[in-house]
């Protein structure tokens, strides 16, 4: 927050304020308006008095109005006024005329000035407000400017004092340093009196500079290490025999545990004074001398000279650039700012050796992890699009293009018997054949088991396929029907296929079977133009036996009575209702039938003995004992099949579902819609509700 003076303020700026401005227009305005307003004639003042009756008492004899004459009065009859005077009240009413358009005129002028004033002053007006909002912008900009430059001085002020505390506690370390790195020379070390034992040591020239040396003191004192406050050693000239003088006794200082506790906790804490020393003593130089040195007894004796204090001798070789922490706070806080002296060069090689481990790891796991994402992505391509197959291939299959495929279907089906990789790679094999058409047609194929897609496009294209007779049957087609359509797609005669279709025992069939009907299983078929008849109507009948057979059935005689069941279901149901009515079927072949009598009494079969295809038949026609397959009059299986039935149609014929029912009508003939009864009552109803969907529906049901 800034502090701004009250001239600063924009309400302190000169200048005509908005309201001011519009008050001044205001009575501008009024005193414009009232001059404006037009002085009445004194003419037309005494004319408008004149005029006026004088009514009650206090009228003058000179404002009574005077009737008008009466006709036959002497002023009525009196002499009429003369041109002179009625010329003079001409010019009066002309000037009378005259004085009010210069009114007028003055009037309108008066009004244009009241406007361009009125108008002037909401200009200037406005110009004002605008004068006063941008000298308040620019006051609030300057503000804001003001205090964004008071922020950013009071930080620099922060940021430097932070910098001066870090020098003002960094200053005494360095200074120490210097110190110790100046004590420390050869002839120095070589003065130094030898370490009692080996734990003696300084421990400090392995480890980091800002670890602190943890030492155990002896169980017998409790004193704090300082550091070697001896004179520095003047080294002997060279080639001096004079004999290097007699280490000193080590100083010795007091332990207070008091000035332990009263240490302050400031923002140099880890820079700990020895233990003994007052909090406001100043730190030990190396190059004060002591003023009191030890006596020689002292040395021999090991004595203190200050009775009653525990002492303790100091330890020359604790490096003088280090804290000394002490054993009794175990988690005092460490200076972060010290600098290591003899230890640099092995703390510097450790560190360096440490950060390249880091990175050597922080690299390793990077490009583990580019190689995983490497593999992971390589494996989705793979799963997405396969490498293509080496040529030649492995073994030779029959690979047959049926008609109405295009190169997408064939793709999925090369893919499904694991001739190409993918049925991508052979969409783009299609495209690099060199042809004139890339047409596939219908027809067998000679390939290989994993071989390229180009290869197996080129043979697909280049090679035209074998001309074939194709033959398609419908289910539910009938024999004579199944017939002329072989003859007509195949040119072969049909007096021999009717001649071949009367002697099923021909194609290994029971002799009790009248002829194929039922036997030429419905499908597409593809035969060589060579092929002969019986060969034609032998693969019909290997397809159905195929079957049955994949159906459980094998004995001869039921296989022929699933044929004859089946060729119902496929004429008289709908393919979701197939089980449910191979079940009313046998339940009224069966024996104990008492709702029908072992009479199927099915139209299907009507309709197949008459060799029409209509439904509807009269009354004569379903009484007709003379057709055989009548199943109204004539109990059990009509002679033969009625037709070609399909897979679905055996498989229901061969498996029927268990039920009550004897009865069943389609109630609705375009959704399919089914009905079964147990009895012929319930029947009745089913049937007159198909009867009532057929007069609503006359178009289907002819």
């Amino acid at each position: 927050m800034t502090n701004e003076s009250f001239n600063d303020s924009p309400r302190r700026e000169s200048g005509v304020s908005p309201r001011r401005a519009a008050r001044a227009a205001r009575e501008e305005e009024d005193r414009t308006r009232s001059a404006a307003k037009p002085p009445v004639p004194e003419q037309e003042t005494g004319r408008r008095k004149s005029t006026e009756p004088a009514t009650g008492p206090t009228a003058g004899a000179g404002s009574v109005s005077r009737e008008p004459d009466r006709h036959g009065s002497a002023h009525h009859h009196g002499a009429a006024p003369d041109p002179e005077s009625r010329a003079a009240t001409t010019a009066g009413e002309a000037a009378k005329a005259q004085a009010e358009s210069k009114a007028a005129t003055d009037a309108v002028q008066a009004e244009e000035t009241r406007l361009q004033v009125l108008e002037e002053a909401r200009v200037l007006a406005e110009g004002e407000r605008t004068k006063a909002l941008d000298a308040a912008q620019r006051a609030r900009t300057q503000s804001a400017q003001r205090a964004r430059k008071e922020a950013i001085e009071a930080q620099r002020a922060a940021a430097e004092r932070v910098r001066q505390t870090l020098r003002a506690n960094a200053a005494p370390l360095r200074d120490r340093s210097a110190a110790a790195r100046s004590a420390i020379t050869p002839a120095s070390a070589a003065a130094a009196p030898p370490a009692e034992d080996g734990n003696q040591a300084n421990p400090a020239r392995n480890t980091p500079f800002d670890q602190t040396e943890r030492r155990e003191p002896p169980a017998s004192r409790n004193v704090a290490e300082v550091p070697d406050l001896s004179p520095a050693k003047v080294p002997a000239p060279a080639g001096s025999l004079v004999p290097p003088p007699p280490p000193s006794k080590p100083p010795v200082v007091k332990t207070d545990p008091a000035a332990r506790e009263n240490r302050p906790a400031t923002m140099g804490a880890t820079m700990t004074a020895p233990a003994g020393r007052p909090e406001n003593a100043a730190v030990a130089d190396p190059s004060h001398e002591d003023p009191e040195p030890h006596s020689e007894q002292a040395d021999h004796t090991g004595e203190s000279r200050h009775d009653g204090v525990d002492e303790a001798p100091v330890d020359r070789h604790v490096q003088p650039g280090y804290n000394s922490v002490d054993p009794a706070e175990p988690f005092a806080r460490q200076n972060l700012f010290l600098t290591s002296t003899a230890t640099d060069p092995q703390v510097r090689k450790a560190r360096r050796r440490r950060r390249n481990w880091i990175v050597f790891s922080v690299l390793l796991g990077f490009f583990a992890a580019i190689f995983g994402v490497v593999i992971f992505l390589q494996g989705v391509l793979d799963r997405l699009s396969p490498p293509d197959f080496p040529a030649p291939g492995g073994e030779a299959v029959t690979f047959e293009v049926k008609s109405g495929w295009g190169a997408q279907q064939i793709g999925r089906e090369l893919e499904s018997r694991e001739i190409v990789a993918s049925d991508k790679l052979f969409l783009e094999a299609i495209q690099l054949v060199e042809a004139e058409s890339r047409e596939i047609h219908p027809g067998t194929y000679e390939l290989r088991r994993e071989m390229p897609a180009l290869s197996a496009a080129e043979i697909l294209i280049g090679e035209p396929a074998a001309k074939v007779s194709y033959v398609a049957i419908k289910q539910n087609t009938r024999m004579n029907q199944v017939l002329e359509d072989i003859s007509e797609a195949t040119d072969l005669p049909l007096n021999e296929l009717r001649r071949l279709a009367e002697d099923p025992a021909a194609f290994g069939i029971s002799a009790d079977v009248p002829n194929l009907e039922g036997y030429l299983h419905p499908g597409e078929y593809r035969f060589p133009l060579d092929t002969d008849s019986k060969t034609v109507l032998k693969a019909m009948v290997d397809a159905t036996a195929k079957t049955l057979i994949d159906n459980g059935i094998t004995d001869a005689a039921q296989q022929y009575h699933v044929l004859q069941v089946a060729s119902i279901l496929q004429a008289e149901a709908r393919p979701n209702d197939y089980g449910t009515v191979a079940g009313a079927l046998e339940n009224r072949l069966h024996t104990n039938n008492t709702e029908t009598n072992g009479l199927l009494q099915v139209d299907s079969t009507v309709i197949y003995g008459l060799d029409r295809y209509s439904l509807q038949m009269t009354e004569a026609e379903k009484k007709d004992a003379g057709n055989a397959y009548n199943t109204y009059i004539h109990k059990g299986l009509p002679p033969t099949p009625i037709g070609s039935p399909g897979d679905s149609a055996i498989k229901a014929a061969a498996h029927p579902t268990p039920n009550d029912f004897y009865y069943w009508v389609t109630v609705d003939t375009n959704s399919g819609e089914t009905k079964f009864a147990k009895t012929y009552a319930e029947h009745r109803v089913n049937q007159n509700e198909f009867r009532a969907w057929c007069a609503a529906n006359t178009d289907v049901c002819k």
